[in-house]
Order: C-alpha cells, then structure tokens, then sequence
C-alpha cells in the first residue's frame, strides 16, 4: 500500500467493488474547483486526508457504525479534499469509500480525489440514493451513521433507501468532533491564514482615504482578500459611521 492509501479487507482502495482499477491520483494536486474563490484552492497533501479518513472509520468502530454518508459540502471537502456542490461520499468499514458526483465535477474529482472511487451521481425520479442503496446491499450494512443537519425529506430519502441499515445514527457530532482536532499541517495554515489577515487589514488601513464610501473600502477588502490569499471567507461587511450600529 503506498503511503496516502488505505487497505480495505485484502485490497486498497485504488479498486472498485466490483475489482476495476480507480485513477490514482497525485499525492498533491493544485486544481480548479467550481468554486467562487479568485484563486484555486490548494489542497493538502492526499496523505492527510487518508489520516482523516482513517480517524473516522476509528471512530465509527467505536460508535458500532459499520457505514456512513457524507454529503454536506464542508465534510465532504473535509474528507475528499475535492470542492464541489454536489455529491456524496459514502464510507463502509469493510469496503472502499465511494465518492459520487455530477457530470460537472467527475473529470477534475477523478484526478483530485485520492481517499475514495470517484463515480458518476446518476439520478433517478424519486430514488436519490439508488446506487448508495446497492453498495449497502453489497455490504450489508447494519447501522448506518448520516449527518443530522440534512433536510426532513432528504432523511426520508434516505431511510426508504436503506431499510436493512436502520435505525440510522446521527454522525454529526463524530464528524464535528473529527474537524474540530487540528493536524500540524491544519494549524501551520491556520497560522498563515491569521498573519494573512493581519497584512490585509494593515494594507486596508493604508490603502482607505477620507471621503471613501462603505461600498469602496468593501471593494478594497475584496481586492485584497484576493491579492493576498483565496478570497473571502464570507461576504465583507464593512460599517463606519451613521450606519455603523444598524449592522
């Protein structure tokens, strides 16, 4: 097993279900995603994704799941390191995690994501989850872990589609707990990020003259976020005078 991978029973995760070869994918790959961010965003290594991959399948043991689906955009980017607004990644302790996605994302997910068998989202009136529901057959699960924050109809969904793997068990706070354990790596970049800001709001501070706008020292904040790192992390609010205490 090279390193960045994982083993699954007797085979890694570079083969599908049913024994096909998956793409490998490069241990660090600076990709384009669909994103809104002015520059692309530049994952970690595939290695600390397998770590986190692996954290969770521990965790999962310990709470007697044997399945999970992941399908929040901020989870699924988590764990994959592939941004997208689609998708879903679904996790068995005895087979190889699956990521499906739409027609927009497969060919950049298929070179991007090296934690799972990248595979087309095909959908189906009424059936969302018909192709979780046949690698649930073909592993028999028993107790299936989700993400509590989904919709009551998506959950409806769900549990239609997996009758064998219920009741299903909230996993969001496993999933919350997981993120929530920062990597050396995920704290040297949240150190970078912090001393980013900094050098923003100095070069705001220089770059603002009397007579500016709220609306123009918002398009600064904006040029900068770009020049200096991936863009805004949320939509700038800027507040200054009479209009500062109705933000």
């Amino acid at each position: 097993v090279k390193k960045g991978q994982m083993r699954y029973a007797s085979r890694t995760f570079a083969a599908d279900g049913r024994g096909n070869a998956c793409p490998p994918a490069p241990m660090s790959i600076h990709c384009r995603t669909m994103t809104t961010d002015s520059r692309p965003t530049i994952p970690f290594p595939a290695g600390e994704y397998a770590a986190r991959m692996r954290r969770l399948l521990r965790k999962m043991a310990r709470e007697n799941l044997d399945s999970c689906i992941v399908m929040s955009d901020a989870n699924r980017h988590y764990l994959t390191g592939f941004q997208s607004s689609a998708g879903i990644l679904a996790l068995a302790r005895d087979q190889e995690p699956a990521f499906y996605t739409d027609f927009r994302y497969l060919e950049m997910a298929r070179k991007a994501v090296s934690v799972a068998c990248v595979r087309l989202l095909k959908t189906k009136p009424g059936k969302p989850f018909h192709q979780v529901a046949r690698l649930a057959s073909a592993g028999k699960w028993k107790k299936t872990g989700y993400e509590g924050s989904i919709s009551a109809s998506v959950f409806k969904d769900l549990r239609k589609a997996l009758p064998e793997a219920l009741p299903l068990e909230d996993a969001g706070p496993a999933l919350r707990s997981l993120r929530a354990v920062k990597s050396r790596r995920e704290q040297a970049v949240m150190r970078r990020a912090a001393r980013t800001g900094d050098r923003l709001l100095a070069r705001l501070i220089e770059e603002a003259r009397p007579g500016m706008s709220e609306w123009d020292l918002r398009v600064l904040s904006r040029r900068l976020a770009d020049e200096l790192g991936q863009g805004e992390s949320f939509p700038c609010i800027v507040c200054v005078g009479s209009n500062a205490s109705k933000c």
